[in-house]
């Protein structure tokens, strides 16, 4: 039982870094897609 909620912690940290530099990713593009 701890070692799962081990893994869905670590799922749902991975998640949320994923999301965060998707959206830098797509920021900075928007930027230099911008005159």
């Amino acid at each position: 039982m701890q070692k799962n909620v081990t893994e869905s912690r670590f799922y749902a940290e991975a998640a949320s870094q994923i999301c965060t530099v998707m959206a830098l990713f797509i920021r900075t593009d928007l930027h230099d897609r911008l005159p």
